[in-house]
């Protein structure tokens, strides 16, 4: 008897999974297009929300551009060479480049080989450091606070030396605190507190949003007291690089924060030895206009010194008295009044004191109110009054013999370097004997004079006797 076996084969998947019927299906779909449209309108504010975020860790940190602009800086390097440099940068303006004599190295090199001399060393740029002057920006390098003339004779003694170091600071820890504090207080209150240790001292954003807002409130008449929303970092370099001092427009911004962002980054990431720094070469270098009979000022020393005949280190002892002295009172409102100067130096220290003084007690109630001092300092210091010199302090007299040989040298380079006056000579170089330092002094060269021509035109000169190949010269900047 034969039997059909039994199939094997699997039923259809129609009625293993039953679909839902059409009505079903229509509903879901209708039930889940609101949660495919939340989920699509949700997806762009997530992201933008994780973007914020990452922003806004980056405006606190700058973790991003710690990691970047060290590398740059880091790149921006030069090293030193025998003879002409085939790739050398020199600035073309700033008052500090200008004064310290940077801006005329080019001239200096074509006047002394002019009269015999010839490039014994000179510093060979990096590309990335090239690039960096060629677009007017600052190079990252440690700038010395004080420059002038010193010339050295045999045996490396000194001649003449227009270098006065003992009235700048040399550490942060030289520094008073009660200093510091007034310091940050008038220009900079968070610099030397960072959220972060990669934070960039230079622009605080909170700081120059403020700034924006008034700018525009002020733009529209409305009564808001405007503030500068530039940290001590980007005043440097104004004042120390920009054309005339000033921010002339939005590109000379950039290359100030640009330039100030690649100083604090240069030894790395980490900001905080940077922040200590910047208050030194500030305190150091601050425009304080020019006082009669004395010359332009930079520096806290100088302007104490000058203007009020106080000397830096007994200001600094002063202040450093565990408690409120006289002699106190008095150099803390006479710091003080430079500190604040500084915003219109001729203003306030030639032109209108009275104005000084009173916007010095205003600065007086305000760090008593927010704690920076105690009430009775505050009281003593409104008590003081600002005490301006008659005229500016003249230097002792020198024998004409000590003079006579210096005084021989330095109407020489006056002569060979086409400086206008022995002034503006000893701000800017200085004749001494080999030695290595900054960018700006390895960019100077080095110079040494043609045997022949020394033996010929220079022969028989007192003033040439630093100028012969036997003992061979150096002629630098900074």
């Amino acid at each position: 008897m034969c039997t059909k076996a039994p199939s094997t084969a699997s039923p259809p998947a129609s009625e293993t999974h039953p679909s839902l019927p059409h009505a079903d299906t229509i509903r879901v779909r209708q039930l889940a297009a609101p949660i495919g449209r939340f989920i699509a309108a949700l997806l762009p504010v997530a992201l933008g929300a994780v973007l914020g975020a990452l922003v806004l860790y980056e405006l606190q940190t700058s973790a991003l551009e710690a990691e970047l602009l060290s590398r740059w800086a880091a790149r921006a390097t030069y090293t030193v060479g025998d003879g002409p440099s085939p790739r050398v940068a020199f600035p073309s303006a700033g008052p500090f480049d200008v004064r310290r004599g940077y801006t005329q190295l080019p001239s200096f090199q074509s006047q002394l080989t002019a009269h015999g001399f010839h490039v014994a060393r000179q510093a060979r740029v990096s590309l990335e450091l090239a690039a960096l002057v060629a677009w007017r920006v600052a190079p990252p390098y440690r700038e010395p606070p004080v420059t002038g003339l010193t010339i050295r004779g045999n045996g490396d003694s000194v001649l003449f030396n227009a270098v006065n170091t003992g009235r700048s600071f040399q550490r942060f820890e030289d520094i008073p605190p009660l200093l510091v504090d007034a310091l940050l207080y008038v220009e900079n209150r968070e610099l030397l507190t960072p959220f972060d240790p990669r934070s960039n001292p230079v622009i605080e954003w909170d700081r120059l949003a403020n700034a924006s807002l008034l700018y525009v409130g002020g733009k529209l008449h409305l009564p808001v007291q405007l503030q500068g929303g530039s940290t001590l970092a980007t005043q440097l370099e104004k004042y120390r690089h920009s054309p005339s001092g000033r921010t002339t427009g939005a590109f000379e911004k950039l290359r100030q924060l640009i330039g100030a962002s690649l100083k604090a980054y240069a030894d790395g990431p980490d900001t905080r030895p940077w922040r200590r720094q910047i208050v030194v070469d500030y305190l150091n270098t601050l425009p304080l206009a020019a006082a009669p009979g004395y010359g332009e000022l930079n520096g806290l020393g100088d302007g104490l010194y000058a203007w009020f005949g106080l000397r830096l280190d007994d200001v600094c002892r002063a202040l450093r008295a565990p408690q409120p002295t006289p002699q106190g009172v008095r150099a803390f409102k006479h710091a003080l009044a430079l500190l604040i100067a500084v915003r219109a130096p001729t203003t306030y220290l030639v032109e209108s004191r009275p104005q000084l003084a009173t916007k010095v007690d205003e600065y007086t109630d305000s760090l008593a109110r927010d704690g920076v001092i105690d009430p009775a300092l505050a009281q003593a210091l409104k008590a003081t009054p600002i005490t301006f010199l008659p005229h500016a302090p003249v230097p002792p007299p020198v024998s004409f013999v000590q003079q006579k040989a210096p005084s021989a040298v330095r109407t020489t380079l006056m002569h060979m370097l086409d400086v206008p006056s022995l002034y503006d000579l000893a701000c800017t170089s200085r004749c001494r004997a080999p030695s290595t330092s900054r960018w700006r002094n390895a960019s100077a060269s080095s110079f040494r004079t043609s045997p022949t021509r020394a033996s010929s035109s220079h022969t028989g000169s007192k003033a040439s006797t630093c100028c012969k190949p036997a003992i061979r010269t150096r002629c630098s900047t900074a």
